[in-house]
C-alpha cells in the first residue's frame, strides 16, 4: 500500500490494523450489548475523510443461533444502525465466512418469540447478511451504516469509556483499521 500511495499521491501512506483488548475478563458487555467494536478511519487525499464505528455481538451458528433478547435490546438501543451481529458458521457442511447481519433486521424475530428470554435465528437468515470483509467497505466505508465520529479519539472513547471501571466489569475487544494515516494507541496500564 505504501508503494501504491507513493505512486498515486506522491507521498507514503499507510494501512494500520490495531487490535485493542478492552476486557481483562468481565461483563461490560451487559451495558453495551457488544463484545466487539470496530473503528474505520480513512484519511486519503482523494477520498472524503471517514471516522465511523460499529458494534458487534459475535455469535456461533450451526443451523441456528440463540440470541438473548435483553442483550439484543441493549445493543440495538446503545448503537442504533451501528449495531450488528457477527455470526461464525460452525457447520462442517457450510463453513461460511463470518457474516454481518444488522441488529435491526432481527427486530421482528425478537418480538415474535413472546414469553421467552431468547430467540432463534436460522442459518438462512444469517445468509441474508454480508461477509465481514465486504460489509466493512460496502456499508461502513460507504457510510450506509455506523456512527460518525468527529475525531478518532471520540470514536475510541466510545469503546474505552468504561476502562475506569473496576477490573471485573470490563469485557470486549476493539479492532481499528486506519487507511492512509498511521495511528498509535497506547494501552491503559
Amino acid at each position: 500500500f505504501a508503494d501504491l500511495a507513493l505512486q498515486r499521491y506522491g507521498e507514503v501512506r499507510e494501512v494500520a490494523f490495531i487490535y485493542y483488548d478492552l476486557s481483562r475478563g468481565g461483563t461490560i458487555e451487559k451495558e453495551t450489548g457488544a463484545d466487539l467494536g470496530f473503528i474505520l478511519h480513512i484519511d486519503l487525499p482523494d477520498w472524503p475523510r471517514i471516522i465511523r464505528y460499529a458494534a458487534f455481538q459475535a455469535k456461533k451458528v450451526d443451523g441456528t443461533s440463540q440470541l438473548q433478547k435483553k442483550q439484543f435490546q441493549t445493543l440495538h438501543s446503545e448503537f442504533g444502525n451501528a449495531a450488528a451481529y457477527l455470526f461464525y458458521d460452525m457447520g462442517m457442511q457450510t463453513l461460511s465466512p463470518p457474516m454481518v447481519l444488522p441488529a435491526a433486521t432481527l427486530e421482528d424475530i425478537c418480538k415474535k418469540d413472546t414469553g421467552t428470554q431468547s430467540f432463534s435465528v436460522p442459518l438462512d437468515k444469517v445468509d441474508d447478511g454480508l461477509p465481514l470483509s465486504l460489509w466493512l467497505f460496502s456499508h461502513l466505508a460507504a457510510e450506509k451504516v455506523g456512527i460518525v465520529a468527529p475525531t478518532f479519539d471520540s470514536a475510541f472513547q466510545t469503546f474505552t469509556r468504561h476502562l475506569d471501571r473496576p477490573f471485573f466489569y470490563r469485557n470486549g475487544r476493539l479492532a481499528i483499521l486506519s487507511v492512509g494515516l498511521p495511528l498509535q494507541v497506547t494501552r491503559n496500564p
